[in-house]
């Protein structure tokens, strides 16, 4: 008899608290277009060490595409980085000389915020929105609600791995620590980040 899981992953991320900073960077508050130079030079400042992502659980990327930037003035500076990628194990493969597979490559968006004193953290990576509003990833039913059960993708089960593979990421050690050797489904909460549900 097979025996079915259902696993809770969360993925929160960093609110910052507006304030006033960087008068010439951008409009305070507003999201304005960046260079994507600039904005690259932030990310790889960042993306090979592994402390630098919060939280942990969220994917590594090969970026070899950079297409449009975005900033946004708070207390520090939000960066929005908009690429062409594909996932890799850890941080050390995320460099500016990675390549990618034929095939692989996903649109993807790059979170980062620089704080005040000038440290970057990657705060959030996911599947890119197009123009024209037709989401390249599964949508959500509303903030906090729960999407239906769908196939899971590689993205997925990477999170889940990176999740799962760490003591620190369980909120109890009561919780029983599963080996998935299959995976049946997934559903997704927007949260304050992601939580994730897996049945396996």
């Amino acid at each position: 008899m097979k025996s079915f899981f259902i696993l809770s992953l969360a993925c929160i991320a960093a609110v910052a608290m507006a304030s006033n900073y960087h008068r010439g960077a951008g409009v305070l508050g507003g999201w304005t277009p960046a260079n994507v130079d600039d904005v690259k030079k932030v990310y790889f400042s960042v993306s090979e060490t592994e402390t630098s992502y919060t939280p942990a659980t969220m994917l590594r990327l090969c970026a070899t595409e950079f297409r449009s930037a975005e900033m946004q003035v708070v207390n520090g500076i939000n960066y929005k980085l908009h690429v062409q990628a594909c996932t890799v194990s850890s941080a050390k493969e995320a460099t500016p000389t990675c390549s990618c597979s034929s095939g692989t490559r996903k649109s993807y968006v790059i979170d980062l915020f620089k704080d005040p004193k000038e440290v970057t953290k990657v705060s959030n990576i996911e599947l890119d929105t197009p123009a024209d509003g037709t989401p390249t990833s599964t949508p959500e039913t509303k903030y906090g609600g729960s999407s239906a059960p769908r196939p899971v993708t590689e993205d997925d089960k990477a999170i889940f791995t990176r999740a799962t593979s760490d003591e620190a990421n369980y909120a109890s050690s009561q919780l029983a620590r599963v080996c998935a050797s299959e995976f049946i489904s997934v559903s997704t909460q927007v949260v304050a980040g992601m939580n994730y549900k897996f049945t396996v």
